[in-house]
């Protein structure tokens, strides 16, 4: 318990304190009127903010825009009514190789763009309660048919990558934002520390058309990190916790220390994935859950394919956890070579699953202490 609160307070830290005079971007010359390109005038706002550190305003109206570099020590602030939405134009998105820790995904079909970035920054905070809307339909749907792209294959022609990308940071807020329709990984958090995402709102379509790897927050080799009172509704997974390859890090370390706490999440696919990568991930607490209307509510898996070794999972305790979902749990080594799953901790589960829980046999590879506390999931067991 001191432990957790020590976290606590280390991540309220991630509070941005601002005294210089706030920048309205229209004083940049931002349109705000869902036709004109706004990006070069919304950089030209955080780059003059990031001289004494300070605040950006985004007043109500429709900012579209490609890729945004956010900068050490500002506060971007999205009014209600105010829709931060991505350019439909390839031309207005980062390269792949635009900074070091940034790829393209050749499997996901992804260009290696995105619409905010935030690379080895300190101290940045973006604030609602306005949205940043990653326009899915503009990559995901066919303008000649009107129908979506198949996903089978991933016949996407293209489309941007994680549309949030966070890697390398200290001290990062996401506060009362609403995250929508990324047609890709909604937000991504990579190698950073002390990062704070609280009440936040943040959904990929599952319902007009499907957003494949839809994911809502990816939480990859990051310390230090607390979710709390959000609501995730996506078409694939709605919380990660992954240990990625480190090719492209300075510095990588496991994934450990979450704190995921009073959040909803409904997901086509799973709830909760921990796993993947050639990493570590552990000692994460994730309490007060709601997983409603979701194929499987936690997974574990070390590995996709043959050429990862797989990640290491645990120290990982769940509690308070209703559900309402196809299966509740599904565990397994997958491809993983010389892993280790253990220690992890379900308490105080209850709800319902239409199928029962699945945990892999792989020889060589054994689980280490997988407990059920209080538990009664209908039809898991």
């Amino acid at each position: 318990m001191a432990k957790q609160r020590a976290f606590l307070l280390m991540a309220a830290v991630a509070v941005s304190t601002l005294s210089a005079a706030a920048l309205d971007v229209r004083s940049f010359g931002a349109k705000a009127d869902g036709k004109s390109k706004d990006t070069a005038a919304i950089q030209a706002a955080i780059d003059e903010a990031a001289k004494t550190g300070g605040a950006v305003d985004f007043p109500a109206g429709t900012y579209v825009s490609g890729t945004v570099y956010l900068k050490s020590g500002v506060e971007i602030r999205l009014a209600k009514n105010a829709v931060l939405k991505g350019s439909p134009d390839r031309a207005d998105y980062c390269a792949a190789d635009a900074f070091p820790q940034n790829a393209a995904s050749k499997g996901d079909n992804t260009s290696g763009g995105h619409l905010l970035v935030a690379a080895g920054c300190t101290n940045v905070t973006v604030r609602g309660p306005g949205r940043i809307d990653g326009n899915s339909a503009a990559f995901l749907v066919d303008p000649a048919t009107g129908r979506q792209y198949p996903g089978g294959k991933l016949k996407i022609p293209w489309r941007p990558a994680q549309m949030i990308f966070i890697v390398d940071c200290r001290n990062v807020m996401l506060d009362g934002v609403e995250i929508a329709d990324s047609p890709y990984w909604s937000c991504f958090i990579l190698n950073c520390d002390v990062v704070t995402v609280r009440n936040c709102n943040v959904h990929t379509e599952r319902n007009k058309f499907a957003t494949w790897n839809g994911d809502g927050i990816d939480i990859d080799r990051s310390s230090n990190v607390y979710v709390t009172g959000c609501t995730i509704v996506t078409y694939d997974d709605a919380i990660t916790l992954r240990a990625s390859s480190a090719k492209r890090l300075a510095a990588p370390q496991d994934c450990h220390n979450v704190v995921v706490s009073d959040c909803r999440l409904t997901s086509a696919c799973t709830g909760v994935r921990i796993g993947v990568g050639e990493g570590v991930v552990r000692d994460c607490q994730l309490s007060r859950l709601n997983i409603t209307n979701t194929r499987i509510g936690v997974s574990l898996y070390s590995s996709y394919t043959p050429a990862s070794r797989g990640t290491d999972i645990h120290d990982i305790r769940f509690t308070d956890v209703d559900v309402d979902c196809r299966q509740f749990l599904n565990a397994t080594y997958g491809h993983a070579k010389d892993t280790v799953i253990r220690d992890i901790v379900f308490h105080d589960v209850r709800g319902k699953a239409q199928e029962k829980n699945v945990i892999t046999h792989k020889p060589g590879l054994e689980y280490g202490r997988i407990s059920f506390i209080d538990c009664r999931v209908d039809g898991s067991m």
